[in-house]
């Protein structure tokens, strides 16, 4: 059973008296008539909870009786959900697809209501009793059957209407999922090409504007539970599955793929390939090239070469990549170390193989972000692998985004590299679930938090099963205050992954946000310290200690973090620090600390443009210097790369551009070269260039001109506003659309 109080955000913002009043009646109504019924609550918040019945008939009784009491004063505008299935224990953990499937029901439930799965209204029709009503047949997101959903149909209880729109999930034409090839080998050393050769198809495919070909971590995942291909349409939102084998004997190899319409159950094409181990990249990408053809109206001969991944025909070499490969697919520790040896070993075989660096520079940024390795150390050799991969393919995108990655923490934060490096690795990959989720985090790291969730939510689709990606969306819905969304995707990340190392400081961390203190305190009591990446519960306990009054413990979390300090146990002790003097109220404390913090590079402060926790200091002079100073005063200048439509490519300094204006379908690029004003005409949209230099101090400012800030003075008043240039006697306009932004970041 779950239950939710409608509306209780919006209450908790506007009548704080109120809603004390409806937390202690809810908490009262949940404990007497849980344990009255022979329950057991598993969570119980302020607005929500969650709990687990032995039988049937006590969780509907128990939900009708919540119903009734919940409209005496003050009224409670409670919605409760009921399912019964199988879930899964682990010390205080409970988990399971049961529990997904009823947080799903729950949302399609509105004040009074109580409406129960057709699992469960099987039973209670056996039973008699109960009076149900059915509310309609639903595809519930990441649940893999169609379910009708019920409404108990009782005195004092509301039957909902469900508009349509609610009731399916839209399966794209041009959508497609590749799942792990099985391995009909004798060997069991060869386990690895099957998936091998799955993730290559994957990678190829995702090449490809206009193809929506979902993440190896989802389709594995799907196929290691289920073998229905109708199911994979409804679960994974495609309109076709590749499945297929491989067979080796010695250096020989068979291949089969099979491509099925998810709809139909029909197949639109079957193919044998029997070659050598060496063919099997021109294998994967001759299975490729035949389902893009399928599946794009309009393909042309450049799109063949776009899928293109890098070979090689040394099959030692090839081998070592696929064994290394399969390790990291659930790496442990030892599996990165072996992983890495694999790889270097490939390499040794074949050096002119770039994606063997590409895996050394990816393991080692497992290494950094799991803990295992000194992240300086980490990020810098994973910088170094992704260059040599770079060095020999420039346009490798899982190499540019590591690299990205890498040049970001070890050159102090520089966003403005990383979102340019991670924009160009996109347009190569466009259906990358990964990229897509760097590229979205980038965007909410420089305070653009509507464009960061577009970016999310894309890579969600891609890869809907993937926890991280759930649980980074979670965090962007907080930081837009849509605290709702953030649990729901908090609840599902839990689901799929309860022990994930971000999830419960995250949910904390949203309770707090909303003033709910003692909730986020109990959040915080689950987060494992040890596994924590951002390594700030002690100042989030001493912030939640002084709000709700405890000055002396927290002045005691104070004290403790200067003795962890001391003794080296702490990694953040600056940012902890600032945390309890937030909480205390004392400014002139928490900005001394906050301006330290910087240099220890705490995970969670890179955020800060975007978090609304900070909302109450960006009018402080002190605030707008340090982000000023961090983001947006860090080098930009250097050489940037803008590429046309038509991969024509200009290379310029980013401080050189004056402003870009758009011709049509072209853009007219001008810039200054040794003090004389120059241009090119380049065929693209200033959209596809603005996308280019995200990051950068070239900014739109209006729907025909991109102009570089650092160059310009802002002119005008709130009646009109223009800017000028020493370097160029042509004002540039500034749109009202785009007149806010200009002025913060002129300013």
């Amino acid at each position: 059973m779950m239950t939710d109080i409608v509306g209780f955000t919006e209450l908790n913002r506007q009548r704080e008296e109120l809603i004390r009043l409806i937390s202690q009646k809810h908490a009262n109504l949940l404990n007497e008539k849980v344990s009255r019924h022979g329950g057991k609550i598993i969570n119980l918040f302020g607005d929500s909870a969650f709990a687990l019945f032995d039988l049937p008939s006590n969780a509907v009784k128990c939900a009708v009786e919540i119903q009734h009491d919940s409209g005496k004063d003050p009224a409670i505008p409670m919605r409760i959900a009921l399912h019964c299935g199988h879930i899964i224990t682990e010390g205080n953990e409970v988990y399971g697809e049961a529990i997904n499937l009823t947080a799903r029901i729950l949302r399609l439930a509105k004040p009074g209501n109580v409406l129960c799965s057709d699992d469960l209204n099987r039973i209670l029709s056996a039973e008699g009793g109960s009076s149900t009503r059915s509310v309609g047949i639903f595809n519930l997101k990441y649940v893999e059957r169609p379910v009708e959903i019920f409404a108990l149909d009782q005195q004092g209880l509301s039957i909902p209407l469900i508009e349509q729109k609610e009731r399916e999930i839209s399966i794209q034409s041009s959508s497609v999922a590749v799942m792990p090839f099985s391995d009909l080998g004798a060997s069991a050393d060869d386990h690895f090409l099957g998936p091998g050769i799955s993730e290559a198809i994957i990678h190829a495919l995702s090449r490809l504007k206009g193809i929506s070909i979902i993440s190896r971590s989802s389709s594995f995942a799907f196929s290691a539970q289920h073998s229905d291909i109708r199911e994979a349409g409804r679960i994974l939102g495609v309109a076709y599955v590749l499945e297929g084998s491989i067979q080796k004997h010695e250096n020989k190899i068979r291949v089969t793929a099979q491509l099925i319409n998810t709809h139909t159950g029909y197949h639109e094409f079957s193919e044998t390939y029997d070659k050598e181990l060496k063919d099997l990249f021109s294998i994967q990408e001759e299975i490729a090239w035949l389902i893009a053809q399928r599946l794009k109206q309009e393909i042309k001969q450049k799109d063949k070469l776009q899928m293109a991944l890098p070979r090689t025909s040394n099959t030692k070499a090839l081998e070592k990549y696929l064994q290394a490969s399969h390790l990291m697919k659930f790496p442990g520790k030892e599996d990165i170390k072996r992983a890495i040896e694999l790889f270097k070993c490939a390499i040794e075989e074949d050096p002119g193989f770039p994606l063997s660096y590409t895996g050394v520079s990816i393991c080692y940024t497992y290494l950094g972000a799991l803990k295992y390795m000194d992240e300086e150390e980490s990020y810098r050799k994973s910088g170094e692998y992704a260059l040599m991969a770079m060095q020999i393919n420039p346009e490798l995108p899982e190499a540019m985004v590591v690299h990205a990655l890498s040049s970001f923490w070890v050159n102090n934060w520089n966003l403005n590299n990383a979102q340019q490096v991670i924009s160009a690795a996109l347009r190569i990959a466009p259906g990358a679930a990964e990229i897509r989720l760097f590229h979205g985090m980038f965007t909410l790291i420089s305070g653009n938090k509507k464009d960061a969730l577009s970016e999310v939510l894309l890579a969600n689709k891609l890869d809907p099963m993937n926890p991280n990606i759930l649980s980074r969306m979670a965090y962007t819905y907080l930081c837009l205050e849509d605290y709702e969304e953030a649990h729901n995707c908090f609840r599902l990340a839990h689901n799929t992954a309860p022990f994930a190392m971000y999830i419960n400081y995250i949910l904390s961390w949203s309770y707090l946000l909303q003033g709910q203190y003692k909730r986020a305190e109990l959040a915080l009591q689950e987060v494992d310290e040890e596994k924590d990446a951002y390594q700030s519960v002690p100042g989030t306990q001493g912030f939640l200690d002084a709000k709700q009054g405890r000055e002396g413990e927290a002045y005691e979390q104070i004290r403790q973090i200067g003795l962890m300090k001391e003794q080296g146990t702490i990694k953040f002790p600056q940012y902890n620090y600032a945390l309890v003097y937030a909480g205390l109220d004392k400014r002139d404390e928490m900005f001394y600390h906050l301006e330290k913090a910087f240099s220890e590079k705490p995970v969670h402060l890179m955020f800060i443009q975007a978090d609304p926790f900070w909302d109450p200091y960006r009018s402080d002079s002190r605030f707008v210097q340090i982000v000023n100073r961090i983001f947006k005063r860090s080098p930009s200048s250097g050489k940037i790369i803008l590429q046309s439509e038509t991969r024509e490519k200009l290379g310029l300094q980013s401080d050189d551009i004056l402003f870009i204006s758009a011709e049509d379908n072209y853009s007219r690029v001008v810039w200054t070269e040794e003090k004389k004003r120059k241009e090119k005409i380049l065929r693209a949209t200033l959209k596809y260039l603005e996308e280019q230099l995200s990051g950068t101090d070239i900014l739109r400012c209006h729907r025909s001109y991109l102009v570089n800030c650092s160059r310009y003075t802002l002119q005008g008043d709130s009646r009109g506003y223009r800017l000028t240039s020493r370097a160029d006697s042509m004002p540039i306009p500034v749109s009202r659309a785009h007149s806010k932004e200009i002025r913060e970041r002129m300013v």
